[in-house]
């Protein structure tokens, strides 16, 4: 027993830690999946790998936008720091991934230790340490190795529930030591705590609700002491600061009606959620609600209900993991009422299971530890871990990630879409346009499907098609200004110049920095021999993009037609330092040269343009070079 109990008290933490590692190595080589991952990171890099921008990630949203959704700071800076170790590629990211899933369940392991250690009808034999010491291991284990939390671990931008339920954990324990101690110290280090899970999430505004229900379930205390109603006033303080600088990044809550709908809407998700957690099926990373997940879930729900009511030992802990996991799913059910992307996301259950596993540990506590039950319970963390394991291929790469998610949920427009673009990166374009029509039979009201599919078939030639497909996207989503652009330039491919003006300045309309509408524009002028019209409006393209390679070029030959050579010459110059593979560059700068009388330096530049493949300048060399 003693031998028993040593390795336990030892090496607990080290077998999670282990236990993990074996479960997750494999994905520090998985790749970025492109669902935010490429948003947030690769569209985003230079910000993110820039130390000057941190307080970009307090004044934007996680994708730093002004006036977003989702306020991110702890979560934009977490990858800030990937980025400044590990640049772009995604083993640096993943591996920070897993590195908070095991600090996530340490500190879990040592909260349920000190609870139980702290439980005033806990006896301190040594066969009731070693029986709450195992039952700790188990309930964590099975927390470590669910298949449901794969999307928290390998999903990259997942990573935000962990952080939350990081801080949510130190700063919930920090609250318990303090209202047993009253020491100062630990009630300041609990707020810090719960201003780091705020800035993970919103969620944590739950955070003071479920520190009174435990004071009033477990501790039975009066809340109303002197100090008690101190804490209160900063927490009070701390969501209203919170609140006001979180106004100023996301918009603005939608109305009582609208939230009251999205919260009717999300009902199944706490039976969804709980489903999953115990029987792991229908796991992707795009989710959609499934019968079977909520039917099992409210049975589990319901037993779990009716173990509260039997079970005589430990019923107000297990009521509190079953409130735990209720009232943290809550805020995220006012969110949003489902979209063409997805339903919920299961990293979102990651710290409503920690409910879970309070209630499971309380709950195992009441049996004797028999070796049925050790079997048992070892043969439950190796079944978990095996589907876990084989789950996890889901996150290995965008083909899996949205091959999964068109099976598991048909009815996602995202997962059709995105499942395109992967199938259009690889050449596959008959396949890319078959997916492109699942998407818009999913849903006819998805502008982006419209915008994607009618930019493929431009490519592809079928410029009438796209036309027709980039108007039906632009009456459901007008503020479009790229799409407004690559219309123009069908419109102009047709020969309709009026109305290929009209959709650049309509671009120009709803995004004034889009550089190639005034790019568009400008060649339509020099087409019409207003050349001064278009220097103009090529040089406003050239002041918003500086390394706008061809607006230079464009632009020195106008310069070339107003003989004005000297400026033709610095344009072509700039032109070269941002793009020197472009023959024509060369070839009409030396034939400046030449007109300038510098017959030699035009040889020098035809020579080049001749090198880069350039099928004009042999003749021109034949007669001024030799």
């Amino acid at each position: 027993m003693k031998n028993n109990l040593v390795i336990i008290k030892k090496y607990g933490f080290v077998f999670i830690i282990l236990l993990v590692l074996l479960l997750y190595s494999k994905t520090l080589f998985y790749d970025f999946v492109m669902l935010d991952d490429d948003i947030k990171i690769l569209d985003n890099y230079e910000k993110i790998s820039n130390p000057k921008n941190i307080m970009d990630a307090f004044n934007t949203d996680s994708y730093f936008q002004k006036q977003g959704l989702y306020y991110r700071p702890t979560l934009t800076l977490s990858l800030m720091l990937d980025a400044s170790i590990g640049g772009k590629e995604p083993f640096i990211y993943h591996l920070s991934n897993l590195i908070f899933h095991i600090l996530s369940c340490v500190i879990l392991i040592f909260i349920l230790n000190y609870l139980s250690r702290n439980q005033s009808d806990e006896t301190n034999s040594e066969e009731s340490y070693l029986k709450n010491s195992f039952f700790n291991l188990f309930t964590v284990a099975f927390f470590a190795v669910s298949p449901l939390l794969l999307n928290s671990v390998a999903w990259i931008p997942g990573r935000n529930d962990i952080l939350l339920t990081i801080f949510f954990l130190l700063s919930f324990f920090l609250y318990i030591k303090f209202y047993e101690s009253g020491k100062i110290i630990l009630r300041e280090l609990h707020l810090i705590f719960f201003i780091f899970a705020l800035f993970s999430k919103e969620t944590a505004i739950i955070l003071p609700i479920i520190s009174l229900i435990y004071s009033l379930l477990i501790k039975k205390n009066n809340l109303f002491r002197k100090v008690n109603i101190a804490t209160f006033v900063c927490w009070i303080i701390i969501l209203f600061f919170y609140f006001d600088i979180r106004s100023n990044v996301v918009l603005p809550l939608e109305n009582i009606n609208t939230l009251l709908n999205n919260f009717i809407y999300n009902l199944p998700l706490i039976p969804e959620l709980l489903g999953k957690f115990f029987i792991p099926v229908n796991l992707t990373g795009i989710p959609g609600y499934s019968t079977f997940n909520i039917i099992s879930g409210i049975l589990i729900l319901l037993i779990m209900i009716a173990m509260i009511i039997l079970r005589k030992n430990n019923r107000n802990y297990m009521l509190f993991g079953l409130l735990w996991m209720i009232i943290t799913i809550l805020p995220g059910m006012f969110a949003s009422r489902g979209s063409t992307n997805f339903d919920y996301l299961e990293c979102r259950a990651y710290l409503p299971m920690v409910g879970v596993v309070i209630y499971m540990f309380y709950l195992l506590k009441s049996f004797e530890l028999s070796y049925t039950l050790k079997t048992i319970s070892i043969t439950v963390i190796l079944i978990y871990s095996a589907v876990n394991f084989f789950s996890s291929s889901i996150y290995a790469n965008p083909s899996n990630f949205y091959d999964n998610a068109v099976k598991k949920n048909p009815k996602s427009v995202i997962a059709h879409n995105n499942r395109a673009l992967i199938l259009q990166s690889k050449g596959k374009i008959r396949e890319a346009i078959r997916e492109f029509e699942k998407a818009i039979k999913s849903d006819k009201k998805f502008a982006e499907v419209y915008f994607n599919l009618g930019s493929l078939l431009d490519r592809v030639g079928n410029i009438n098609q796209a036309e027709i497909l980039y108007t039906v996207g632009l009456k459901i989503k007008k503020d479009s200004p790229k799409v407004y652009y690559m219309r123009a330039n069908i419109k102009i491919k047709q020969g309709d110049t009026i109305s290929a003006i009209n959709d650049f300045y309509s671009a120009l309309k709803y995004d004034s920095t889009e550089s190639r509408a005034y790019f568009g524009l400008a060649s339509i002028q020099f087409h019409k021999g207003n050349i001064n019209n278009s220097i103009s409006l090529y040089s406003k393209a050239i002041k918003i993009n500086n390394k706008y390679a061809q607006a230079y070029f464009n632009r020195a030959v106008c310069y070339t037609h107003l003989k004005l050579f000297d400026n033709a010459i610095k344009d072509y110059n700039t032109c070269e330092k941002i793009d020197s593979l472009n023959h024509n560059l060369y070839h009409f700068r030396g034939n400046i040269k030449l007109m300038m009388g510098d017959t030699s330096a035009a040889c020098l530049d035809w020579y080049k343009a001749a090198k880069l493949g350039n099928q004009e300048v042999p003749r021109l060399i034949s007669l001024y070079c030799h």
